[in-house]
């Protein structure tokens, strides 16, 4: 299993995986919304990595590595919680945006 290779303990992985799936999930959501409006340049997306995904990931990833002290394990739950939180309330945007962009392409095509 993925346990038996990872240096954490088993919840930490399960949070560390669960969050950084919520990130993937959040960048390509991005990647498909920009390409439906035209604004898509493969050029801004090392930057945009850089700025918006590495600062996420790299921290949970840092305190996880740290996650045998109680208190550093303490503050990686509650990090895990707060990203979550904020990917999937930009998920569910981001879904809503392109379910509007998809619903006002198909009422000017019936125009």
């Amino acid at each position: 299993m993925i346990y038996d290779f990872l240096p954490f303990r088993p919840e930490i992985t399960i949070a560390l995986c669960s969050v950084l799936g919520l990130i993937v999930v959040d960048t390509a959501l991005g990647v498909i919304m920009a390409i439906s409006q035209g604004h898509f340049d493969l050029r801004k997306l090392p930057q945009f990595l850089r700025t918006n995904i590495l600062p996420y990931a790299g921290g949970l990833l840092i305190l996880a590595l740290a996650g045998g002290n109680t208190q550093l394990q303490a503050i990686f739950f509650a990090a895990a919680a707060a990203t979550s939180m904020k990917f999937l309330l930009e998920i569910k945007d981001k879904i809503k945006t392109i379910y509007d962009l998809k619903v006002l392409t198909a009422k000017k095509r019936e125009n």
